[in-house]
């Protein structure tokens, strides 16, 4: 490598063919020991030598999708989930399964993916092996949790739809989530969850209101005193977190 060196940088040297034969033949050798070397190291941590099977199946496995539904439930901490989100995009981007060794013969690096530019020098199958373990953990601790919080609203399925206490109760009572989470369990595990405010209505307190000044009245004034009476009830409150109950009689 000296040799080369003095060679190039002495000009009458590098125009004699006995001195400039021996340094492109030393050059031609760095080259292609570096197109050997950077090609091995690209199939190896981006190229087709990584399983990356391995990843769409993790993306694809009905646990990750059961994830994706659940962090829309308000109650869960996403912080774990959202960082798995994006260390599956970050590997996913470096995916390059196409790059040809000829390609150095006019570029340093690979013209798609530019290895090892983002790359973290972390072998990526072991990444993914992790992810997956990341997957089904965040899922064990979110199911455990709202397993856990069904219990302490227990009290506030009698304010949900019939249809969303149904989903509540299944889940209760089978003490796991199902197979397929569904909009509609996320909708009802979001209003269980909600802290509710309850307006109670008494009947016969409601009607006196409601014909106090006249006990006969066309349609329209009729709605518009219900609707009065109601705007009273829940001024200054959240109508999403509303629930209307009827009051026990004395």
């Amino acid at each position: 490598m000296q040799d080369s060196f003095a060679i190039l940088s002495d000009a009458e040297k590098l125009l004699s063919p006995e001195d400039f034969n021996p340094l492109l033949g030393k050059l031609q050798s760095i080259r292609k020991k570096y197109k050997s070397t950077y090609f091995h190291a690209h199939e190896n941590n981006v190229g087709g030598k990584v399983d990356w099977t391995k990843l769409t199946q993790v993306t694809g496995s009905a646990t990750y999708h059961k994830l994706r539904k659940l962090k829309n439930v308000e109650l869960l901490n996403k912080r774990k989930f959202i960082e798995v989100e994006n260390q599956i995009s970050a590997l996913a981007s470096l995916q390059c399964s196409s790059f040809k060794v000829d390609i150095l013969d006019k570029n340093v690096t690979c013209t798609k993916c530019g290895f090892p530019k983002g790359f973290k020098n972390e072998n990526p199958d072991f990444q993914i092996s992790r992810l997956d373990e990341k997957v089904r953990s965040i899922y064990e601790d979110w199911e455990n949790t709202l397993l856990a919080e069904l219990e302490n609203y227990r009290g506030n399925l009698q304010y949900l739809s019939p249809d969303e206490r149904t989903l509540i109760e299944v889940v209760i009572r089978s003490s796991h989530l199902p197979e397929s989470i569904e909009d509609s369990l996320v909708i009802a595990l979001n209003n269980l969850f909600r802290e509710l405010e309850i307006v109670e209505v008494t009947p016969t307190l409601f009607l006196e209101s409601v014909f106090k000044e006249s006990q006969v009245m066309d349609y329209r004034t009729f709605d518009d005193r219900i609707k009065k009476i109601m705007q009273k009830l829940v001024t200054g409150k959240d109508l999403s977190k509303v629930r209307i109950k009827l009051a026990q009689q004395e």
